[in-house]
């Protein structure tokens, strides 16, 4: 494990970061089983990439969209990545800002996206996520435990708004979707919008261990839709930037997928028999990604059946 030296420059403190959880079997937020066995130089951050007004997004890790808000109040952070790229994260985030780091807002607990909390806990960052994730992190379904020093020390059921960097910034719950925690980032003033893992570039993962639900995903997409422009620029969990038309044909595969494979069921179908039924096949193309389609059908079938 190596020492942060370009965290404890920033924050001014020395920072000794502890053990990592390990990676593997963190599939249902994205990564691929057996990530934990791969070198961790392997995995590179990019430089930041101005997006508008007061926002950058960082890219990294397993391709998880990192994002923060810059200017005289200093920054908040939207997601952590891993703990052992913390310290590539912050140098990145140094070629736009040296300001303290005040916020971090988890979009919710999967480790891709909330294990380097550990360094942000430990140099004094508030971390800000909604109450479930408090809690998966604390008590996870598979996994180790997250310090204590790594649970958000904010949590809400709701919405929460920061005041920041000359903007209102919302953060902000609708339903159970990617998982039970889903939360959405709204830098108003910069007309950016991030959306965790509750929109993706290929299907979505619907993580039922962590209360995740189909149709609590469509009804947050639907509730995102209506909050976009035209100029709205929304970050993925995962995937380019992307605007409203972007957003809607994505919310309009996912309710396709349900309505398809709710049809089925209606018609007496078992699950074997509608994955075979490939009823995802014309998305497949654009959608499947290295996933395939098995996990969307399946998260349309427990919605359908209401398990």
């Amino acid at each position: 494990m190596r020492t942060l030296v370009p965290l404890a420059a920033l924050f001014g403190v020395i920072a000794t970061p502890l053990a990592a959880q390990p990676p593997g079997g963190m599939a249902p937020g994205g990564m691929a089983p057996g990530m934990g066995a791969r070198n961790w130089d392997d995995f590179e951050i990019a430089s930041p990439e101005h997006v508008a007004g007061n926002i950058y997004r960082v890219v990294g890790g397993i391709i998880v969209n990192m994002a923060f808000s810059v200017g005289d109040d200093g920054i908040i952070m939207v997601d952590s990545n891993f703990e052992d790229l913390t310290e590539k994260i912050f140098t990145a985030i140094r070629e736009v800002s040296t300001q303290p780091i005040r916020f971090l807002i988890d979009t919710h607990s999967h480790g891709d996206h909330a294990d380097g909390n550990v360094s942000f806990g430990m140099a004094g960052t508030i971390i800000v996520a909604h109450d479930t994730v408090r809690i998966r992190l604390a008590h996870p379904p598979q996994g180790a435990s997250a310090p204590a020093i790594a649970l958000p020390i904010v949590t809400f059921s709701d919405r929460v708004t920061f005041h920041f960097n000359g903007e209102e910034v919302e953060a902000f719950h609708i339903a159970a979707g990617h998982t039970d925690g889903d939360v959405l980032i709204h830098f108003k003033g910069s007309d950016v919008i991030h959306m965790g893992d509750a929109f993706v570039s290929h299907y979505p993962l619907i993580d039922t261990g962590r209360g995740g639900n189909l149709l609590g995903l469509i009804e947050t997409l639907d509730a995102a839709i209506t909050r976009v422009g035209p100029d709205t620029k929304i970050i993925p969990g995962h995937g380019p930037i992307a605007d409203r038309d972007d957003l809607i044909e994505f919310r309009d595969m996912v309710v396709g997928i349900h309505d398809r494979v709710s049809a089925l069921v209606v018609e007496g179908r078992t699950l074997e028999q509608i994955i075979a039924a490939r009823p995802t096949a014309d998305y497949d193309q654009r959608w499947a990604g290295p996933q395939g389609s098995e996990g969307i059908v399946r998260a349309a079938y427990n919605a359908s059946t209401k398990r």
